[in-house]
């Protein structure tokens, strides 16, 4: 990853500080190799301004799979072993992040 510019989007407030959290917790920088961004419900010419802030190539959302630090999620967002057994690390995941929004 070369550079990431200045977004002209607005998302609310809520998003920014999941967003800063999640950086902060588990970093980006120059030398970083795998970034995920998630834009929905996103027109054509937002999706083409996405990719015009961000250098590298863009992969198939299938790929993100491999690419994912289990260990480290796991272990950062505290799921125990049980949980995994009646639903997915995902789940788990959105659970916690649904809970926290709700706080």
């Amino acid at each position: 990853m070369n550079s990431v510019s200045p977004s002209p989007f607005s998302p609310s407030p809520s998003i920014l500080l999941q967003i800063g959290e999640s950086l902060g917790k588990f970093g980006v920088n120059e030398d970083s190799k795998h970034l995920i961004l998630a834009r929905f419900d996103a027109t054509p010419e937002e999706m083409q301004r996405l990719r015009e802030l961000v250098e590298g190539e863009a992969a198939a959302t299938g790929e993100a799979a491999v690419l994912v630090d289990v260990p480290l999620l796991t272990k950062y967002y505290k799921v125990q072993k049980e949980e995994l057994e009646i639903g997915s690390l995902a789940d788990a995941i959105t659970s916690r992040i649904a809970a926290r929004d709700c706080m």
